[in-house]
């Protein structure tokens, strides 16, 4: 009884989500076009009958398997798949370019008189029996009794044939088209292994900082939202804001990076390297393997002259860990707002690699062939996109690396120059803890970051538990943060 409950009060919400978006979308939707693949797919009107069936998965699947070990796994992952993917249809409303009629006093014309072109990507009718399919698949793939194996292999089979019959219903009423099938294959196996994985950490007590998780989707949800309502709204004025709003959000993705360099995601580096690359090292062109050997080098040699701040961050530049008179900051400052001293920054790194008298040894850290994928996927994705939609493509990849090379590099610059003084000043190596009011947590200290002392001592503590560790910190004042870099007196 329980399963039907929830199944009902899943309905009820997505019915309710997706008759919204699809009567009342929040902006102008995007819209989906066809490839090549699409002309050549005929309309056959009598396919609507496989594509309602639709409608019977759950209540097919509570029947035949709620008594079934592993039942609960594969339902929930499943109501999981449908709801963000109606949240999908709200928060990014999308339509179909056109769509054929069908013949007169058809099922399929009734069909098309009731549900709009919009919804279309991804589709639903594909991601919701695959994620139930797959579902099933790796419940069969578990140690389990003989039989267990044996009736979930059967339905994984069974849902499978049902995934393929629907995916064509959805392009032979055309009802969606060819990308709109593949995005929910993706979507789909996203979202299934991710539910899947995190059972297993859970069950075999691998650490998941679920925590993380959520705070990374949150952030480049904020972003997505930013370069919406910019892209509709597109004045300097709008732009401007923006590009300070979306730098603080990169900014924040980056202290949660600096979480995965210390594999503070996941216990399974793999999975933790991977989580992370997908929200910020390929977004960013910086794989979290590449940085976390410079960052593991600062660590052991913290303040030294191997320590690789020193060596590339700020050298030949006016910081020197101490405050600077009001020209020196301001050349400072330029430099990192102009992307100037990160050029020289890359060339000295650069030039320091091809030598063989660099002065510091880098340890080799490991990636993982995945990384490829990551960087196709990204690139597959920007092609795809630049075909159907040249303009609002270039828009977006101004909006996230204008602010990117410009203003949140001007943000790390400034937070890296609290997180450490000269060695005399301090009594911890030269590091600093800070406690910052709302507005430095937004923009200068985000996810805790300002706990730097604390993480030099205990690296091994995630972002979320440094409060409860070290609630008794000594910490400077977040309104001295001035006083720290610029001295007016000078």
């Amino acid at each position: 009884m329980k399963y039907v409950i929830h199944f009902l009060i899943y309905t009820l919400i997505t019915s309710a989500l997706y008759s919204l978006a699809s009567a009342h979308p929040i902006y102008e939707p995007f819209v989906i076009n066809e490839i090549i693949f699409d002309k050549y797919i005929p309309m056959i009107p009598q396919s609507v009958y496989i594509y309602i069936s639709y409608f019977f998965l759950l209540p097919v699947l509570i029947l035949v398997a709620r008594n079934k070990p592993g039942f609960s796994t594969v339902f929930y992952i499943t109501l999981a798949c449908g709801l963000i993917n109606v949240l999908i249809y709200t928060i990014f409303p999308t339509r179909l370019f056109e769509r054929i009629l069908a013949p007169e006093n058809s099922f399929l014309a009734y069909l098309q008189s009731k549900d709009t072109i919009l919804c279309a990507f991804p589709s639903g009718h594909v991601a919701l029996p695959l994620s139930i399919a797959l579902g099933s698949f790796m419940m069969a793939c578990q140690k389990r009794a003989p039989e267990v194996t044996l009736f979930w292999r059967k339905v994984s089979v069974v849902y499978f044939i049902w995934f393929c019959l629907l995916a064509s219903s959805t392009l032979f009423t055309k009802q969606h088209f060819f990308l709109d099938v593949v995005a929910g294959v993706l979507f789909a196996t996203i979202v299934v292994l991710t539910g899947m994985y995190y059972l297993y950490a859970k069950n075999q007590k691998k650490s998941l900082n679920v925590r993380t998780l959520w705070a990374l989707v949150t952030e480049i949800s904020l972003i997505a939202f930013a370069m919406i309502l910019i892209i509709g709204y597109w004045h300097p004025v709008t732009i401007t804001l923006g590009i300070v709003f979306i730098a603080s959000r990169q900014h924040a993705l980056l202290a949660l990076y600096h979480d995965a360099v210390h594999y503070l995601i996941s216990s399974n580096k793999r999975l933790n390297d991977f989580i992370i690359n997908c929200f910020a090292g390929v977004p960013f062109f910086m794989p979290v393997h590449g940085y976390r050997s410079l960052h593991f080098s600062h660590h052991r040699h913290l303040g030294t002259e191997n320590d690789p701040e020193k060596r590339y961050l700020y050298r030949n530049q006016p910081w020197n860990y101490q405050a600077l008179n009001t020209c020196l900051l301001l050349k400072q400052m330029l430099g990192d707002l102009l992307l100037w001293n990160s050029l020289k920054m890359l060339w000295l790194f650069i030039k320091d690699r091809l030598s063989n008298n660099n002065g510091i040894k880098l340890l080799a850290t490991k990636y993982y062939n995945e990384l490829y994928c990551q960087f196709m996927f990204l690139f597959l994705i920007i092609g795809i996109c630049s075909h159907y939609w040249p303009t609002v493509v270039i828009k977006v990849l101004l909006l996230w690396f204008l602010p990117y090379l410009t203003v949140t590099q001007f943000l790390q610059k400034i937070r890296s120059f609290a997180e450490h003084t000269q060695r005399k000043s301090d009594t911890d190596s030269g590091s600093c803890s800070w406690a910052p009011s709302w507005l430095g947590s937004f923009f200068i200290w985000p996810y805790n970051i300002n706990y730097h002392k604390e993480h030099h001592r205990f690296s091994n503590i995630s972002w979320d538990e440094l409060p409860k560790r070290f609630s008794n910190a000594e910490q400077r004042p977040g309104k001295t943060l001035i006083q720290h870099i610029w001295s007016v007196n000078k």
